[in-house]
């Protein structure tokens, strides 16, 4: 069965050149049942599985084929293997390569050893049945896109002694938990709180998670690298905190709902494309920012931040609502600091203080119960 397209094969062998090391390395391809490998070292006969060919639904992948030593699974060796419901991967198999289960659709389940120390980008991309994945501890790198388009993923777990990641309800981390590496796509949470201990938001950690519809961050956080909210459709609103200083490439890519986004002036850089497709957004923002020159760069509508702001309208967007009312919210708590006209617009009862009473009050304006 040749389920694989010329390209896939080609970066699979320059992939393959380029991670391997050249000692022992030879250029024999053997076929046996259904799998083909390749030799890594004659002197310590060990191979490595470049493709199969087999049409199993349950498969335990052998850690020996022909007297070497399985050490390594290839790019792209499983691919559009859509037969697959259940894989064990074999002891003593220590690196899973680049797309090598990509667009398994049928998996469900997979068992990973206590040998694998790598797992490489879009290894599972696509598998759109897999519900959830337990990291071992001998796992010490992961490339984030590992686990993109896993529609029904609902938690990654990570097994404690793991001296690099961490998990925390599903969502995995690096061990000090500041980064967030990957938030499973099938997790059914409308609203999602950021640890205050994370400081970067990962390469498409939130790829196409469609069930989110607010983000709210840590005062930590400084960086959100590219592709971190790809394509989260549903998201309508996000919280940046002060400390943000760059936002990727692609970002907030087609994230359709999101119609405003207050981006702090602590941001110094907007990679292109980091609100692409985002058709009914404003940004909001202070006059001769980094977020005014994108904004106008981009054909985007930008509104000068607390400009004109009435009592309620916190963040100056010309309306009163629930959004000026978690604004207050977070200031009274002390997660978002309010200066100037904003700080006045929030202190909806005129008392001086900024507090929950501000917060009802302007819920009540927003509900036509209370006149500002």
């Amino acid at each position: 069965m040749l389920k694989k397209r010329l390209f896939s094969v080609c970066l699979a062998v320059c992939m393959a050149l380029t991670v391997l090391p050249l000692s022992g390395l030879t250029a024999s391809a053997e076929t046996t049942g259904d799998y083909t490998y390749e030799v890594l070292s004659e002197s310590d006969k060990t191979c490595a599985i470049a493709d199969y060919t087999g049409s199993a639904a349950e498969l335990v992948i052998p850690s020996e084929l022909d007297g070497y030593t399985v050490t390594r699974i290839m790019n792209y060796a499983f691919q559009n293997c859509d037969t697959l419901t259940s894989v064990t991967v074999g002891e003593g198999i220590m690196f899973i390569g680049t797309g090598a289960f990509e667009n398994c659709t049928s998996l469900v389940r997979i068992t990973i050893p206590d040998s694998v120390t790598h797992i490489e980008g879009n290894a599972f991309t696509g598998c759109e049945a897999l519900t959830g994945i337990a990291i071992p501890d001998s796992v010490i790198s992961i490339v984030s896109s590992a686990f993109w388009k896993c529609e029904s993923l609902t938690s990654i777990s990570v097994a404690k002694d793991n001296p690099k990641y961490a998990s925390e309800n599903g969502v995995l981390f690096d061990k000090d938990k500041t980064e967030l590496v990957a938030y499973p796509a099938g997790k059914s949470d409308a609203e999602y709180r950021i640890p205050e201990s994370v400081t970067r938001i990962g390469l498409g950690a939130f790829y196409l998670c469609a069930s989110l519809t607010g983000i709210t961050m840590g005062d930590r956080v400084t960086d959100i690298d590219a592709y971190a909210f790809y394509r989260c459709e549903s998201l309508t609103n996000i919280t940046l905190p002060n400390g943000v200083t760059s936002i990727g490439f692609s970002a907030f890519f087609r994230c359709k709902s999101l119609t405003s986004v207050v981006i702090p002036d602590s941001v110094t850089s907007i990679g292109e494309w980091a609100f692409r497709d985002c058709d009914a957004l404003t940004l909001y923002g202070c006059p001769g920012s980094c977020a005014e020159t994108y904004a106008a760069k981009n054909d985007i509508p930008f509104v000068i931040l607390g400009s004109g702001a009435a009592s309620g309208d916190v963040n100056g967007d010309g309306d009163v609502d629930a959004v000026d009312a978690r604004w207050v919210l977070q200031a009274a708590a002390g997660i978002r600091p309010l200066e100037g006209s904003a700080l006045a617009a929030a202190d909806a009862n005129g008392d001086g203080t900024v507090d929950a009473v501000d917060a009802r009050w302007i819920l009540q304006a927003a509900a036509d119960i209370r006149t500002l």
